[in-house]
Parts: structure tokens; C-alpha cells; sequence
């Protein structure tokens, strides 16, 4: 996928060029389609075909085939090709990350035996396809099956009403594990605490067979560290109350089976590296869009870019976390404490090396009307040597307002009139 260009590689299939005065953003489509490079030329037949179908549809048909990641953030369902060519590819699985965590229905088409495709998948994108349905497609075949492929996008993208008990089965995706009923109420019945080697031994023995799916070899090693680091936050034990707040994270009732939420977990966790991860073909498109999907791994993630090496991604990141929310007394807990970390984290920032984090950051705590950042803006202000940091800080303050911000602002007009008359005088 890529962007627009003036012969319209960026193709949607819709009537997108009715006037050219018009805003129109091209990446709001039915359908963004991730695929590799190599599967371009075949894919356009079943792509003509969903067009014709009625769905409009993202795809960059240039020879210059990029990705681009504000076709899935703004995309109504994300469908990605799947090949033997597509297995292994890094922006297959950073598409279908940033698809993850912007809550976009997946349809994986597969191009070939879908069977011998996800044997050769990495676990990340396993983990995130092997559980939905499998479209098969063959670009040489007729197109029969394109109706009933399309007929589900449209489902979810909300063109067609289905009946609830439907449209819940086919939001879940996933099927329930077979065994229900709560671990800790399982296996740890009547006590208040459970200790880490317990859990990784009972956890190991009941899932053997789903690990071995899965997470074959080193992945059962690494779901385990993520584990110990979502869940018993690398403590030694956890007490219930803390294991019921983390079930609730992924699921509110806790009506899921155990294992189906350490799915949800990992499905979380790996998208979320993925797609911020230094080498991701979509970082940065995500950096700047995600802030609409404003959950709390998503701000922390924003917030820990705040230290990245690139100065270009830390004012990038500063700016996206100055267009989340304000905390509201209707947020969680876990809502609340990842907006006050982005808050105390954007203070800080605003002593960075580089000028134009320092202005982002302005900027953003003015949106964010924060009173904690009102003292270091002020310093800004009054001393920092660059002229647009001190026009961005002095924006800043008078958009934040309130008592502080206006004495502060006061004050050092006052000592800074003052000290003009002293120089006036000194020269007379």
C-alpha cells in the first residue's frame, strides 16, 4: 500500500475524483489490502472483483509498491494475502499489528494451500490468523467464491445487518478453549496468593497442546516472560485481587476461558512491539494516527517514544499524545494511570536537546491544559535561546491559563520592563 500520486496509483475504486477542491481522504475505504510485493499482479484480479462487488477498496498498484499505514488505521477491515512469498515478510506482520491494535477485522485470503501457508508462518502472525476464517483464493479460478468473501466484509464493515447471535459469533473469531471455568478457581482455590513457579508449572501442563500449536520451541519461552511481566508484573507471586484487575484488562466479565485471554494478551503485547519496533515499515504512520484508538498500550507506547534516539519520532510522539483526552472521572484505573504517565512524561520532555520537541511539547501540554507542565513552559519562556521555542512556550501559556499561569506570565513581563527601563537609563 502507498500514497497518492497524480495518476492515481493509490487506486480505491470509488468515485474519490469528483472535484478536486474537495478534502477527500483516500485512505477511508471499505478495504485495505496488505500483501508482498510479489503478489501484486494476482491479487488485483480478486481486488477488481471487490470492487465490483460494491467495496471500495485501498491498494497502491504503482511499480513502486510501498506500504502505507493510514490506509489500515482508517480502513473499515483489513484483508491481507497470504502466499509462501508472503510468509516471512516484515510489513506482513507489521500490517496486520497495526490492523490488531486499531480493532480491524481481519480477512486473511490465502494464495495457495492454506494449510501448508500457516504451518510456515511465524507465531506472531499465527497467533493473529490461524483462528479466522480461511478464504481461499486461486487467481486462475472462477470468481464464485469473491461474492461470499464480500458479502462478509460487508458484515463487518457495517453495510449489512446480520442477526445479533450472528454478528457476535462472527465478531468473537476465535473458538472457546475447551477448558472453561477460571485457572486461579481451578487450581488455586482458597488462596489468596499465587506463586510464580506454581503458575508456570500448572499453566505449561494444562495448555501442553495449544503451546506446542502455538507457540512451538523458543515462543513458549517468550509467551512466559510475557506473562510474568503482564501478569505478575516480574514478581516473585500475585495476590487474586491483582489477577482479577488483569483479567479484566482483556476481558471485563471474565467469562472467557483462561487461555483465550492469554491469547488476547500476546495478540496485544506482540502487535504493539511490532508495530513500534524500530525496523516496522509502519511506525510512523502509527505514531501519528493512533491517537483515535486511545487505549491504554497504545499511550504507553506514545509515551516511551518520547525517549527514542530520532528526535523526529520524540516530536512526532509528543504532538500525538498531546491529541489524547484529558482524565476524565469516568476512565479505569488503567486509563488513568497510563494519561497521567503521558502527562508527567510530556513535562519532562520538555527539556530536550532538540528545539522542535521542546515546541511539540509546548504545544501539547497547552492542549492538554496542564497545569503540571505550567512551571517548566515558563522556563522556556524566559530562557530558552531558540525565538520559536519561546513563541511556542509563551502560545502555550496563554492557552492553558488559570491563576498560575497568568502571575508567572505577569511577573516576567513586569521584571522584563523593568529591566528595559534600567538599560534605557544606563544609556542615557
Amino acid at each position: 500500500m502507498g500514497s497518492k500520486s497524480s495518476k492515481g496509483a493509490a487506486s480505491t475504486g470509488g468515485s474519490q475524483a469528483k472535484d478536486n477542491s474537495e478534502s477527500v481522504n483516500v485512505f477511508a475505504c471499505d478495504v485495505a489490502i496488505s500483501l508482498a510485493a510479489e503478489d501484486l499482479k494476482p491479487a488485483l484480479r480478486l481486488v477488481n472483483a471487490l470492487r465490483a462487488q460494491g467495496l471500495s477498496v485501498y491498494l497502491d498498484e504503482s511499480a513502486q509498491f510501498r506500504r502505507n499505514g493510514k490506509a489500515i488505521v482508517d480502513s473499515k477491515v483489513c484483508m491481507v494475502i497470504l502466499s509462501s512469498s508472503a510468509s516471512r515478510q516484515r510489513g506482513i506482520k507489521d500490517d496486520l499489528s497495526l490492523a490488531y491494535i486499531t480493532s480491524k477485522p481481519l480477512f486473511p485470503v490465502y494464495f495457495g494451500d492454506a494449510s501448508t501457508i500457516v504451518a510456515n508462518l511465524p507465531a506472531e502472525i499465527k497467533l493473529m490468523v490461524e483462528p479466522l476464517s480461511h478464504w481461499q483464493f486461486d487467481p486462475k479460478s472462477k470468481l464464485d467464491q469473491v461474492q461470499e468473501l464480500a458479502k462478509a466484509i460487508k458484515v463487518r464493515a457495517g453495510q449489512i445487518q446480520v442477526a445479533t447471535a450472528v454478528a457476535e459469533e462472527l465478531e468473537a473469531g476465535e473458538v472457546r478453549h475447551e477448558l472453561v471455568g477460571d485457572f486461579w478457581e481451578r487450581h488455586f482455590k482458597g488462596q489468596s496468593t499465587m506463586e510464580w513457579t506454581a503458575f508456570e508449572a500448572t499453566f505449561k501442563k494444562d495448555f501442553a497442546k495449544d503451546l506446542a500449536k502455538l507457540f512451538p520451541g523458543q515462543a513458549t519461552q517468550h509467551l512466559l516472560h510475557q506473562l510474568k511481566h503482564s501478569l505478575f508484573q516480574d514478581a516473585g507471586k500475585i495476590d487474586v485481587a491483582r489477577y482479577k484487575l488483569w483479567y479484566k484488562r482483556y476481558d471485563l466479565m471474565m467469562t472467557l476461558p483462561f487461555w483465550n485471554v492469554v491469547q488476547l494478551m500476546a495478540k496485544q503485547d506482540n502487535a504493539i512491539r511490532e508495530v513500534f519496533d524500530v525496523e516496522s515499515t509502519v511506525r510512523l504512520d502509527a505514531i501519528q494516527n493512533l491517537t483515535k484508538f486511545q487505549t491504554p498500550p497504545v499511550i504507553d507506547a506514545l509515551r516511551k517514544l518520547l525517549k527514542d534516539q530520532d528526535a523526529n519520532v520524540r516530536a512526532v510522539a509528543a504532538a500525538s499524545l498531546g491529541r489524547v483526552r484529558r482524565v476524565s472521572s469516568e476512565d479505569s484505573a488503567e486509563m488513568h494511570e497510563a494519561l497521567r504517565k503521558a502527562e508527567d512524561a510530556l513535562v519532562e520532555t520538555l527539556s530536550d536537546r532538540d528545539r522542535l520537541v521542546r515546541e511539540s511539547t509546548c504545544l501539547s501540554l497547552a492542549n492538554l491544559k496542564s497545569q503540571k507542565g505550567i512551571p517548566g513552559i515558563v522556563h522556556l519562556w524566559r530562557n530558552d535561546a531558540i525565538s520559536t521555542v519561546r513563541a511556542a512556550a509563551l502560545l502555550s501559556l496563554e492557552h492553558i491559563g488559570g491563576p498560575e499561569a497568568a502571575e508567572a506570565m505577569h511577573l516576567t513581563k513586569v521584571l522584563t520592563s523593568e529591566i528595559q527601563a534600567l538599560q534605557d537609563a544606563m544609556r542615557k
